[in-house]
């Protein structure tokens, strides 16, 4: 099994089965598939599906892992944009997901031509929103009286 080869850990059937019944379930939206190892050596897999709602793209990260995770990464398209939105990463913290996940936007916006990525801050907690600032400048953000903005460079 491929997944085998990928992997230090094998993954557990369950999260398999979770994600191959998603796969189906999204198949005319599924844009991109990503394996990763965490931080902490567990096999994490990443799904991008894009719908389209209205005339308006939505996209979102869906993010399986061992532990049941419903974390996902809500984005959508607008214009020569692609603006981040509801950001729900809560059970996979600190495992190096997030900084994965920028690339996987970056290369949206590169499929559909964007120039650009951008988003709020939003915290209700100070300590929160420092984290936050601190991941969106090291990951290439610019930072603008709380408004994110990330050139795409082809």
């Amino acid at each position: 099994m491929i997944l085998d080869k990928l992997f230090k850990k094998e993954p557990k059937p369950k999260m398999l089965e979770r994600v191959e019944a998603f796969k189906k379930l999204k198949a005319e939206d599924l844009l991109i598939e990503e394996f990763m190892i965490d931080k902490k050596g567990e096999a994490v897999y990443l799904i991008v599906t894009i719908s389209d709602c209205d005339g308006a793209k939505i996209g979102k990260i869906n993010i399986f892992d061992y532990k049941n995770s419903n974390d996902k990464v809500i984005f959508y398209i607008n214009n020569d944009e692609l603006v981040l939105g509801d950001i729900q990463i809560f059970k996979t913290k600190n495992r190096g997901i997030g900084t994965k996940v920028i690339p996987i936007l970056e290369r949206v916006a590169m499929i559909y031509n964007l120039t650009k990525i951008t988003g709020d801050l939003f915290s209700t907690d100070e300590s929160n929103l420092e984290r936050q600032v601190h991941f969106y400048q090291k990951n290439g953000f610019k930072i603008i009286n709380g408004l994110l903005e990330k050139n795409i460079k082809y």
